[in-house]
């Protein structure tokens, strides 16, 4: 009836027992979602023994069909039953039910436009790229049937709304770079952050039966997305050369529950720490949307010298090896580690973290990426370092970002790179991320704040301020990040 001659099922066209196989498969499945005719996305099911085309389906969504009135009330006609009378006396009824038939009703739920988004298939990680690069979808779940393309959606009930297969955002990008020359290029720029910005967060909410597949379940869209040539720069494990110091900015959502990382070497290794894909929980990016649109409100306090990510095969897209970034910044020291806890109404608490500064004594608060912070011990706390990577201008107040660092002893033997090591720079590894503010008419009473650089404090102008602020430079230096 369709006209295919040809399936593509990932568990029977990919050898299960070859890692070579896998790894040069799994660098092609993308092309195998964008080229296909259709896609076929069984929604309900949990995993690949349970089926779809045979289940019951629920009678409140056959419309369209009739079905005998003794089914849809669940009596046959002469049925008897002993009941109860109003003083509770035993009372025997007879079913009346009239013989005939009837069309089913749609009894639409309230939530129904949900049924897709929240299925069992979306919280896999492997399917969020087939969701993103599938021309065509055509998708069962308990409650019906829907089809989704790329000029559209049609489903079993006019009223079941248009489900998102997250495609449309990225054809649109792709149309809109092609396109540059007439929409402008801080245009294209903008919609490549906030693709990529919402690819990292919706990612991340996936599971992943192995994480060492992580970066390469997201790969063939971060492909499709250099194939558009924005000048986004070399992929580097997840994250974009452009911009490297805005992408640093993400933030753990569950730092306090999440695993430790992987070094370099392990077993299950997965990235470097300053990437995403290094933990297992989900990330939110803190870049803005276009740091090239806005440059005045924000100004950048670190610089990447170089950066590198080894892949385990030539697909660029792909697993890594290992990976480091070459930084000039500022180190600042950090003397103690002080931790509290906040609890919320109904009694659930959260662990917070804050560190003190060595020089000036003030506090910034951390947010651990991983239980690593968390468990920190006293002897530890001298190879921590917080490195400002942006301080921003905003409604009248000063907000700093930062990175939480722990040096690496040792450390030049993970960079994977011998040319690194011979400098002898320090190594260090990301353990979370810092933030630090002040409002600019108490900026004074901040030693903390005020040693990020010089502020001209005579405007409450975002831009001015930003305009007059001179980062202060003395004591950068640099080293490298793994």
């Amino acid at each position: 009836m369709i006209g295919c001659q040809l399936i593509w099922i990932d568990s029977l066209c990919i050898l299960q027992d070859s890692k070579e196989d896998w790894l040069a498969e799994s660098a092609t499945m993308g092309d195998v979602y964008k080229y296909a005719l259709f896609n076929i996305a069984a929604l309900s099911t949990k995993s690949d023994s349970d089926g779809f085309l045979d289940k019951s389906r629920d009678m409140h969504v056959e419309f369209g069909f009739r079905a005998p009135l003794a089914t849809l009330l669940g009596r046959h006609e002469g049925e008897k039953r002993i009941a109860a009378d109003f003083e509770g006396r035993p009372l025997e009824q007879e079913c009346r039910l009239l013989r005939g038939s009837a069309k089913l009703c749609w009894a639409f739920e309230k939530q129904i436009t949900t049924a897709a988004s929240n299925s069992p298939l979306f919280t896999r990680g492997w399917v969020y790229q087939e969701r993103c690069l599938a021309r065509r979808t055509l998708a069962f779940t308990d409650q019906g049937v829907f089809w989704a393309c790329d000029e559209g959606s049609r489903s079993e009930h006019p009223e079941w709304a248009t489900q998102s297969m997250e495609r449309a955002g990225l054809r649109d990008y792709q149309l809109l770079a092609r396109d540059s020359g007439e929409h402008g290029e801080d245009a294209v720029w903008q919609q490549f952050h906030m693709r990529w910005h919402s690819t990292v967060t919706s990612y991340t909410l996936c599971d992943l039966t192995r994480q060492t597949d992580k970066l390469i379940a997201v790969g063939a869209i971060a492909r499709e997305l250099a194939s558009t040539e924005v000048g986004a720069g070399k992929y580097l494990a997840g994250l974009w050369e452009t911009a490297l110091i805005e992408q640093l900015d993400w933030l753990c959502v569950t730092g306090s529950q999440t695993p430790a990382r992987k070094l370099v070497g392990d077993a299950e290794y997965v990235a470097p720490s300053w990437s995403w894909a290094s933990i297992t929980s989900p990330v939110q990016p803190r870049m803005p949307s276009n740091p090239y649109l806005e440059p005045g409100p924000r100004v950048v306090l670190a610089k990447v010298v170089a950066a590198e990510a080894q892949t385990l095969t030539e697909y660029a897209f792909g697993a890594v090896r290992s990976g480091w970034i070459k930084l000039r910044g500022r180190l600042n020291p950090v003397s103690r580690v002080n931790r509290s806890t906040h609890r919320y109404s109904d009694g659930t608490t959260l662990p917070l973290l804050s560190l003190i500064d060595s020089a000036t004594g003030g506090s910034l608060w951390f947010s651990s990426d991983t239980l690593e912070g968390h468990g920190l011990k006293a002897k530890e706390v001298g190879t921590l370092a917080w490195l400002p990577l942006k301080v921003r201008f905003q409604r009248g107040s000063i907000e700093c970002s930062c990175l939480v660092l722990q040096e690496v002893e040792g450390g030049a033997r993970y960079t994977g790179y011998e040319q690194e090591s011979r400098k002898r720079l320090k190594v260090y590894r990301r353990l979370g991320t810092g933030n630090l503010g002040r409002v600019v008419s108490r900026l004074a009473e901040d030693k903390l704040v005020s040693s990020l650089g010089t502020y001209a404090v005579g405007s409450g102008d975002d831009a001015l301020l930003a305009a007059g602020f001179r980062p202060r430079e003395d004591g950068y230096e640099a080293f490298v990040l793994i």
